[in-house]
Parts: structure tokens; C-alpha cells; sequence
């Protein structure tokens, strides 16, 4: 099995260490614990995707290292952080975070965050640059991963995005689950448990909207309130 590979960077010598050897079995990693390291080492290896921490040096001063990095690398950015507050992951998005990493979540976890959005990239499903789409009085725009209801931005993960994208090209008609989980989530095994999760999240983020994104045992689509 080919293993992508990443860049860690992180001050915190002894999680990396942990973090490494936990991940040790998917992915290649190699870590630096400040910036200019980090661009030393992108300058000389290629690499899939880049895990920052938020506080690196300073608290919050990995936003201002991401805008950098972000410039100078197409590929997936994860942001690392230790604060699971709301506005936090909201700020991480609006900058364009492909996905936040918490430190305490379990090493699946981190693992599929990481790997699907890498498989993404790579692989059969591309989010369109500009795409903006309607159903009812809800618009999704890809440009920044909003969903507008009623002048109301709400901010989606990448993979909760694709969700929808995918649902929307559906719509008025449900589609089949099997299908529908084997197009956002390529050549990977993904639990019931795990996509129930997903749609639940999208349901909370989505509660003011007048439509509910329905789950049956065999295919997946929108129902009303």
C-alpha cells in the first residue's frame, strides 16, 4: 500500500512524537516544530497534505502561518488545535481550513478526516471552483463553502459541502444510499455509524431550513419539516 504522505508542524515535541507513531500504519510523516523549517522542508519534498497547529509559537498565530502556506501549497491543509469551541471551527473555515483536527479526538477519527480529503483530491470527486446552486430558499456555494438560507451564511467542512452537492444534483428524488456513499467517500469502507453522523451534523447546522436530509436503509435524500 502506498502511504501519502505528510508534514506535521507542531511545537509540541512530545505529541508529535505520539501522533506520528500513531498514524505510523496509513500515513509517511515527517515533523518540524516552526515555520521556517517547514518551508525548508516543502522546498525539498513533496507532500500530500500539511498538519498545522493553530498555536504554534503564539496562541492562534497558526491562522497567519496558514494564509502563508496556503499561497505556496495546493494541497490540503489540516488545522490542529486543543480549543473544540464553535467559534473556533468557524474561524478555521472561513480562512478555508480543509478540515479541523482536534487533539483529543481518537486516531480513526483523525485518520479518516485526513484521508478523505486526500482521496478527494486525488481521485474521482472534484467540488467545481464556482459553483452556486438553489433548492427552495437554501443556496450552496462552492467558492466558500457556505450553504445561505434567509441571509444567513453557514459554514460546512469540505466533506459536508460534497454531501449536499451530491444530494442537490439529485434532488427532487432520493437516491440509493450504497451509491450515494461509494461516490463521496471513494474506495474507502464507511459505517452507517459514521455517515449517520455526518448527516446529523448537517441536520444541526441546517435547522432553520424547511427541508431535513432524510436516511432510510436503503437511500438517502431531502424530506419536509
Amino acid at each position: 500500500m502506498n502511504k501519502n504522505k505528510l508534514l506535521l508542524i507542531d511545537d509540541d515535541i512530545r505529541y508529535s512524537q505520539i501522533l506520528k507513531i500513531n498514524l505510523s500504519h496509513f500515513f509517511i510523516i515527517d515533523h518540524v516544530p516552526n515555520i521556517e523549517l517547514a518551508f525548508e522542508s516543502l522546498g525539498k519534498n513533496e507532500y500530500d497534505g500539511i498538519i498545522l497547529d493553530l498555536n504554534l509559537d503564539l496562541p492562534q498565530s497558526g491562522k497567519n502561518y496558514f494564509i502563508k502556506l496556503q499561497k505556496k501549497f495546493e494541497k490540503p491543509i489540516f488545522i490542529l488545535t486543543t480549543d473544540e469551541s464553535y467559534e473556533t471551527k468557524l474561524d478555521l473555515l472561513k480562512i478555508g481550513a480543509h478540515d479541523y483536527l482536534w487533539k483529543t479526538m481518537s486516531n480513526d477519527e483523525i485518520y479518516f478526516r485526513i484521508n478523505n480529503q486526500i482521496n478527494h483530491g486525488k481521485k474521482s470527486y472534484i467540488t467545481p471552483a464556482n459553483v452556486s446552486v438553489e433548492i427552495s430558499d437554501l443556496r450552496l456555494n462552492s467558492r466558500n463553502l457556505t450553504a445561505l438560507y434567509k441571509n444567513t451564511e453557514i459554514y460546512l467542512t469540505r466533506n459536508e459541502f460534497k454531501i449536499l452537492l451530491e444530494l442537490f444534483s439529485h434532488y427532487p428524488e432520493n437516491c440509493l444510499k450504497h451509491d450515494f456513499i461509494a461516490t463521496i467517500w471513494t474506495n474507502q469502507k464507511i459505517s452507517d455509524g459514521v455517515f449517520s453522523t455526518a448527516l446529523y451534523q448537517l441536520n444541526k447546522k441546517l435547522d432553520l431550513w424547511t427541508h431535513r436530509i432524510s436516511s432510510q436503509r436503503e437511500s438517502i435524500g431531502f424530506i419536509k419539516k
